[in-house]
């Protein structure tokens, strides 16, 4: 199977140096594909597997590790390496899909990483940073977020989200999920 991440023709163009003169290493973007800026090869990083991995993504050794914020909300990649600053442009995980079982919702984001909604994987409702748009953001573990693709967040209003008289909600693991028009995260 071909691993490539993403399509040649959607990568952001980078100023690599810039990014190391400002000490930053890595740079997720707003689609949440993964850049590295060292002087070697900088550039996207177009294997799946490898930035699912400094995502913390998957099974294994680094599954739950890698990314991880600190106190003042920044993004380090944490390896048996080092530590590196990583630049997130929204956050670091985007749901691409989810799927229902028995009235459980269960959350997958880009790199296939399978999130159970509900308690310790919270989802708000919130005003993304491009269009202003409100969409649904998902915890996916210790300060770290996703946001649901629009094409998962229309899917998951249609079939999911149930009109109520205060505003809107949805239920999964037992816990029930209110939501307002102008609810922030």
């Amino acid at each position: 199977m071909h691993d490539l991440f993403y399509r040649e023709d959607v990568f952001q163009d980078y100023d690599h140096g810039d990014k190391r003169r400002r000490g930053i290493d890595f740079t997720v973007d707003y689609q949440g594909r993964w850049y590295f800026h060292g002087l070697q090869s900088p550039g996207p990083i177009k294997r799946k597997s490898l930035a699912a991995l400094f995502g913390g993504a998957g099974e294994g050794f680094m599954a739950g590790k890698g990314l991880q914020t600190d106190s003042e909300g920044c993004y380090w990649l944490a390896s048996p390496e080092g530590c590196y600053r990583v630049e997130v442009e929204d956050v670091p995980f985007i749901i691409t899909d989810f799927n229902i079982h028995n009235h459980d919702i269960d959350l997958l984001t880009n790199f296939d990483e399978c999130i159970p909604l509900g308690p310790g994987h919270d989802v708000v409702l919130s005003a993304e940073p491009r269009q202003g748009v409100a969409v649904f953001y998902a915890r996916v573990r210790d300060g770290l977020w996703a946001r649901f693709s629009t094409q998962a967040h229309n899917r998951f209003v249609n079939d999911v989200v149930r009109d109520v008289q205060e505003g809107y909600e949805f239920s999964s693991r037992g816990r029930t999920y209110r939501f307002s028009i102008d609810a922030e995260r």
